[in-house]
């Protein structure tokens, strides 16, 4: 038999990924089956565990490549030349371009951090977030600090919790945007959003142009 060409393989694999998210999006982590994963997918069972060893495996890889592009975009923002306060504003502009695509990637991440925190602390999804959540942190506090031996952020917090803070705010918004619990993420409030996120954290936001949108009744952020 033919051995398949490192194409057809790549591209087995995203079938099995895409499968495996219109299962995990219809059943859930915890009844979902790879005989599913596999009928969806048009492959044999043993060809899924060829790619993947087992569900959890499969769950996790689907996880990490839903952020893959993320972390290259942010890694190339990073490695330009640059300002601090520039990387930073191009970075939450990027977070904040994305709500619409965390929409619909929104059950597949709650359904992974639900199913890390039933794990023990040492689990493989739970460990999959905190390296995830480490490499981010520490990519914002790269950032911060040149920031802050620059001159350019007269930082609230240290580097690292400032970090941590933004994290944790965007998380935050993220989740109301999934779960249909906040306003509308448009670009007025998410312009203003970012306004103040970065004025909290004692970073002065570049001025705004004339054609720059502003939150409405929540201008005077703005101002």
């Amino acid at each position: 038999m033919e051995e398949p060409t490192d194409d057809k393989k790549q591209n087995r694999r995203l079938a099995i990924l895409d499968a495996a998210a219109d299962v995990f999006a219809d059943r859930g982590y915890a009844t979902a089956t790879c005989d599913e994963i596999a009928k969806r997918a048009a492959v044999s069972k043993g060809t899924l565990y060829n790619y993947f060893r087992s569900k959890q495996d499969l769950f996790t890889q689907l996880f990490l490549s839903s952020v893959a592009e993320d972390e290259a975009t942010i890694d190339g923002v990073i490695a330009q030349p640059g300002t601090a306060r520039e990387k930073l504003e191009a970075v939450l502009g990027y977070w904040f371009e994305q709500f619409s695509r965390y929409d619909d990637l929104g059950r597949l991440v709650l359904e992974f951090w639900s199913t890390a925190a039933a794990e023990e602390e040492d689990g493989t999804f739970t460990q999959t977030l905190q390296d995830m959540y480490g490499r981010y942190r520490q990519r914002m506090t790269q950032i911060f600090k040149q920031g802050q031996s620059s001159g350019e952020f007269d930082l609230v917090y240290g580097p690292s919790m400032a970090a941590s803070v933004v994290l944790a705010l965007f998380d935050g918004i993220g989740l109301h945007s999934m779960m249909g619990l906040s306003v509308k993420m448009d670009a007025k409030t998410l312009a203003t959003i970012k306004r103040g996120m970065l004025r909290a954290l004692g970073v002065e936001p570049e001025p705004l142009a004339e054609n720059t949108p502003t939150g409405g009744d929540t201008k005077d952020a703005d101002a």
